[in-house]
């Protein structure tokens, strides 16, 4: 089983989007967009799941 990690925490919408996307997998939630380069860095991770626009801020360029 392949393991995502996202920003947040189980519940949010990247678990969904991940879910959605690569089907049942492990979650490996991160604090922040900075936590998924390391969680597969460090090998937690096989792939990550990144928000690059929200309504708040909208395009978040640094994720780009």
């Amino acid at each position: 089983m392949k393991r995502i990690a996202i920003q947040g925490y189980k519940g949010c919408f990247h678990e969904q989007a991940a879910r959605l996307f690569y089907g049942e997998t492990g979650v490996v939630e991160c604090d922040t967009f900075q936590g998924l380069y390391d969680a597969m860095e460090e090998g937690r991770a096989d792939a990550a799941v990144m928000a690059i626009e929200n309504t708040v801020s909208g395009g978040l360029i640094h994720n780009f």
